[in-house]
């Protein structure tokens, strides 16, 4: 009878773990739809451009989510109080406040860029949409609800596709945008029929009141891990301009698979590494990161050929005027975020085992040393450079994680024994 029972529980967690990275992938597949029609409409400077803007939109999302759903997912000791309704209640309404802040954040980016009051309005209100619909996707995540989490992706994609090509004649990124907001909005009115939340300012100050220390934790964390590979963008375009921007811009899109997998499978092994450190699993925690490494390495190689034997009028189809800078960019792209996938696995252990700050130091250490080499290839060789030395940097991120994370385990183990030799005292 237990052993059925650990076989229906495994079977149930294997279950949500595919429906989420199902969910996270649908979630790229309209990002990805969105930058083909947008690569399709504007030359490669005006493509440098939407990816600068894009970075603004990805980091709102990464603040507002350490503050709000990561906690949640992560399930923080600090907000073990908010059970049910209310963690949902609490978990929406942070994300729809501080989106709403953040949203504003993002108007002035986008103005300083391209001048536009229209363009910024637009992709602020936006920004706004695609904040909240990300705490939807991670609240029915942290519900076991992950199958319908992929259902709201996939109504994101469904609205905006067909109103994306119906406007895609006017030539206008502005009204590419709206159809990317309505498809966002789409998706969080679903979410909130599933969920039905209640609105609780009480709930929404308490639970910033009692997140906010581990929060700037997440959000640390984030800035100098996946708000680094947003910031790339950034100093690309301050370096070389929005042409290499563009450049970097149109090789990323041809990633998008590799992504895909790098991104929807961190996004779904979060919850499952914690439950084997609960448990104490310690071989699994230790064999994971060189599993997903080498996943990543082979999916890289994959993608790099595949891109290869693509004929010229797909690959035109897909990057526009952007084809020749992004196929010279692309290999260096694909090793960089090869490397950066080998990066994630032991990070993912770390933060599992309870040692958030220590993966935040070994990357809060390295991530201003590959700002500089990123700077330093993209004013020496445009967009190649900057991949050359994000890899470098990466690369010295993911040796020393790799390092504390076996340290990590060690202690992890000792301590684990100690509680076991207590009790049978």
């Amino acid at each position: 009878m237990v052993s059925l029972r650990v076989i229906a529980k495994m079977a149930s967690a294997s279950r949500i773990i595919g429906w989420s990275a199902a969910a996270q992938i649908a979630s790229n597949a309209s990002n990805f739809v969105f930058t083909v029609l947008v690569a399709r409409t504007v030359d490669t400077h005006y493509l440098g451009m939407f990816a600068t803007l894009m970075v603004a939109s990805s980091l709102a999302i990464g603040i507002v989510r350490a503050f709000s759903s990561e906690p949640s997912i992560f399930k923080e000791s600090s907000v073990a109080v908010f059970t049910g309704k209310d963690r949902t209640a609490a978990v929406l309404g942070s994300s729809i406040g501080l989106g709403v802040i953040s949203g504003l954040g993002v108007f002035v980016i986008s103005y300083a860029v391209s001048a536009d009051p229209v363009l910024s309005s637009v992709f602020g209100t936006a920004s706004v949409m695609a904040v909240v619909q990300d705490s939807v996707r991670f609240v029915l995540v942290d519900n076991a609800r992950a199958k319908l989490a992929f259902f709201a992706e996939s109504i994101w994609i469904l609205v905006q596709l067909p109103i994306m090509l119906l406007v895609l004649e006017r030539h206008s990124l502005s009204w590419l945008i709206v159809a990317w907001a309505i498809g966002a909005s789409s998706s969080v009115v679903f979410g909130i029929i599933v969920l039905k939340p209640r609105v609780s300012l009480r709930l929404t100050v308490s639970w910033l009141g009692r997140v906010h220390r581990v929060g700037f934790h997440y959000l640390a964390d984030f800035i100098v891990s996946g708000g680094l590979t947003q910031l790339v963008t950034f100093v690309v375009a301050i370096a070389a301009g929005f042409q290499a921007a563009g450049d970097l811009r149109a090789a990323q899109l041809l990633l998008t698979p590799l992504n895909m997998f790098t991104v929807s499978m961190t996004f779904a092994l979060a919850p499952q590494v914690s439950r084997l450190a609960a448990i104490g699993d310690l071989k699994r925690l230790r064999r994971l990161p060189f599993q997903y490494g080498s996943t990543v390495a082979l999916i890289s190689i994959l993608c790099v050929v595949f891109v290869s034997l693509l004929p010229d009028v797909v690959l035109k189809g897909l990057m526009g005027e952007s084809m020749h800078g992004g196929l010279e960019v692309f290999p260096y792209a694909a090793f960089a975020m090869c490397i950066m996938g080998v990066a994630v696995g032991p990070g993912l252990t770390l933060r599992a085992v309870g040692k958030v700050r220590a993966s935040m130091l070994i990357k809060a250490v390295t991530a201003p040393l590959t700002l500089v080499l990123v700077w330093f290839g993209a004013t020496t060789s445009q967009a190649v450079g900057s991949q050359a030395g994000l890899a470098a940097g990466t690369l010295m991120r993911a040796t020393g994680s790799r390092m504390l994370m076996t340290r990590a385990l060690t202690d992890y183990a000792n301590q684990r024994k100690v509680l076991v030799d207590e009790k049978i005292t």
